[in-house]
């Protein structure tokens, strides 16, 4: 244990005076001022960056929503556009057994379309969240086209329009999926028979 010394006469501790604690007092506030403001927005700026990282994926969420809502509902209008131009011409005036007939058979069809189109959204959905391909096949393009003429045969009448395919000579064969070649060439006639 150290031995206890007595101080010398004259050496006291160095006593604060009141004129060096308001000295550290305006440093420290000075020091206050100006380093508070930088903190504060480094701690904003660094919130705002980690808000923007934790946004851009929300984001890009929705804006495929509503693209896949806008795309939804003009592959809906498509088939309902066919089924309501059957049914504005059944009604319009009397026809043949066999008119009518062929009439409630496009309009099967047209639901048919429906439903595949909602089972296809509802796939969309699903390969959308998957991030996967889809399957390409050989098609027949000319075929396609003068199928899908013929589904719209009746939405151009109605407007009293016609429709004819004249495919290219040669093969018009590409691999593509059937599915979304068919809906784009329902698309493309759906709108040129009605603007």
């Amino acid at each position: 244990m150290p031995a206890f010394r007595p101080r010398p006469a004259g050496q006291f501790p160095s006593v604060p005076t009141m004129e060096s604690v308001s000295h550290a007092q305006s440093t420290v506030i000075v020091a206050e001022a100006i380093i508070g403001p930088i903190l504060l927005l480094l701690v904003f700026l660094g919130a705002v960056g980690i808000g923007r990282r934790v946004a851009a994926p929300i984001e890009r969420a929705r804006q495929r929503q509503l693209e896949f809502t806008a795309d939804a509902s003009h592959e809906l209008r498509t088939p309902l556009s066919g089924i309501e131009a059957e049914t504005s011409l059944a009604l319009a005036q009397d026809r043949s057994e066999i008119w009518y007939r062929t009439a409630f058979q496009r309009v099967d069809h047209e639901n048919k379309r429906i439903r595949r189109l909602v089972d296809d959204m509802l796939w969309l959905a699903r390969f959308d969240a998957a991030q996967g391909l889809p399957h390409a096949e050989p098609v027949d393009g000319g075929v396609l086209a003068a199928q899908t003429a013929d589904r719209f045969a009746v939405v151009a009448e109605a407007r009293r329009l016609s429709l004819r395919v004249h495919p290219a000579p040669g093969s018009s064969v590409i691999a593509v999926p059937p599915e979304w070649l068919d809906r784009l060439l329902g698309v493309l006639l759906d709108n040129a028979c009605r603007y």
